[in-house]
């Protein structure tokens, strides 16, 4: 079998995952959030860096909302090549960023080491924990600094056997998926 491509991959998962139904989508994502509340690191962290989706992603937004009370979420922001971590408020204070993505309004920022779990997008995994993103490298520039948990969510159609990996990419510690 001739491997896949990072780009064939992504252009593979993205395909498969926008494929589900909206019922098939929110199913998964009730187990996925379900699967990551039980976890230890979960339950023990106070202060998450979570992510905002994308229409390929697992939708956060129902896990944001559920736990904004109790649990203080703080999102990522494109700053030039870089990824800087600012206080999430509400989704009313959000506003369209680069690529799209919904990310806060706020001046004030949070240092890395004030984050205890770190909930971390991806187009593909595989069993080992390995992840493919975009194809950008913010995540892997801004995980390079940090032994924090970090937890990808992932539909079950984003799960690999084994994907194309290099050395600058950063491992998952786990991949919640259903």
């Amino acid at each position: 079998m001739i491997p896949f491509t990072k780009q064939a991959i992504r252009q593979l998962t993205k395909l498969k995952v926008l494929a589900l139904s909206s019922f098939e989508r929110i199913e998964k994502e009730i187990t996925i959030f379900a699967q990551l509340e039980q976890l230890q690191e979960f339950k023990e962290a106070k202060h998450i860096l979570c992510y905002w989706a994308l229409p390929d992603e697992v939708n956060t937004s129902m896990l944001i909302r559920t736990w904004e009370k109790e649990k203080k979420i703080y999102l990522p922001v494109v700053k030039n090549t870089e990824l800087v971590i600012k206080p999430y408020s509400s989704s009313k204070e959000l506003q369209q960023g680069v690529f799209a993505i919904q990310e806060p309004r706020t001046d004030s920022e949070v240092s890395l080491s004030d984050i205890d779990l770190i909930i971390v997008p991806g187009v593909a995994f595989d069993e080992l924990g390995h992840r493919l993103g975009r194809g950008k490298g913010y995540y892997d520039r801004l995980l390079q600094h940090t032994t924090t948990t970090k937890i990808a969510l992932a539909y079950s159609e984003q799960i690999y056997e084994s994907i194309p990996t290099e050395l600058h990419d950063i491992k998952m510690d786990i991949v919640v998926s259903a």
